[in-house]
């Protein structure tokens, strides 16, 4: 899930994004492993684990990320030496 709004989730799979309501979706934790991992959408890196938080960096689908840790549905990652944070879903 890359964000939420109201009753609706934007949603990414693969190199496709699209909208899906939450009631018919279900969020499984998947597990943690540290390296390099590529972006399946286009994403922002923030300079915290927050949407409202300033952006550090634009990155595109295809690109890959140092990610560094989990914390839910936020990764700390960098990228070209950056370090910030970027939804979970965003990445493969």
């Amino acid at each position: 899930m890359l964000e939420q709004s109201g009753k609706w989730a934007r949603i990414a799979f693969g190199t496709d994004t699209g909208y899906a309501k939450l009631e018919f979706l279900t969020l499984q934790e998947q597990p943690f492993v540290s390296g390099a991992r590529r972006l399946a959408a286009d994403a922002k890196l923030y300079a915290s684990p927050d949407i409202n938080a300033s952006v550090s960096a634009s990155l595109r689908a295809g690109e890959y990320v140092l990610a560094l840790a989990r914390s839910g549905d936020w990764c700390q990652a960098e990228y070209d030496g950056i370090q910030g944070f970027l939804p979970w879903a965003c990445l493969e």
